[in-house]
């Protein structure tokens, strides 16, 4: 299986879990399941931004996702919300590597209030061309308003 046609799998078969989380209200019997091949370090990622306080983009989450395998591994983040930026949203690595992917709010929904999103990281054997697994990952933003700053003048 060539890479794009690899790349086209790993998508489709995210999306489809994608579609079927939202459908059924939550991801389809074996996602989520441990792997020894495919390690994810955290299952949730919590943000915080205060308006007028926090920059926008806001201060990064991340996680990391480690290649256990024998193999190659192609992986596929899909889902994430317009309010979401994710720093790299696929990749490949060797076996025994590690790839950090990096979260922030980009306050393009500035008010305040609880976001909250799953997205859904899948990892695709590279040389076999088979779906080792798919992790969803839990995002909650708290926007909150923020206020006057007190500045002391000294006065």
């Amino acid at each position: 299986m060539s890479k794009t046609a690899m790349r086209r799998t790993a998508l489709g078969v995210a999306t489809l879990i994608l579609a079927l989380a939202v459908g059924c209200g939550g991801p389809p019997a074996g996602v989520g399941e441990k792997s020894d091949i495919f390690l994810v370090d955290k299952a949730e990622i919590n943000l915080r931004h205060v308006i007028d306080h926090t920059s926008c983009p806001g201060p990064p989450g991340a996680l990391t996702i480690t290649n256990n395998g024998k193999n190659r591994m192609l992986w596929d983040l899909n889902g994430a919300p317009g309010w979401l930026d994710v720093d790299r949203p696929s990749g490949t690595f060797d076996p025994e590597e590690r790839s950090v992917i990096y979260f922030s709010y980009n306050c393009s929904r500035n008010r305040p209030g609880k976001l909250s999103a799953i997205v859904f990281i899948t990892m695709v054997d590279f040389t076999a061309g088979a779906v080792v697994g798919t992790r969803p990952i839990f995002v909650t933003v708290v926007v909150e308003q923020g206020g006057h700053v007190a500045v002391n003048t000294g006065v």
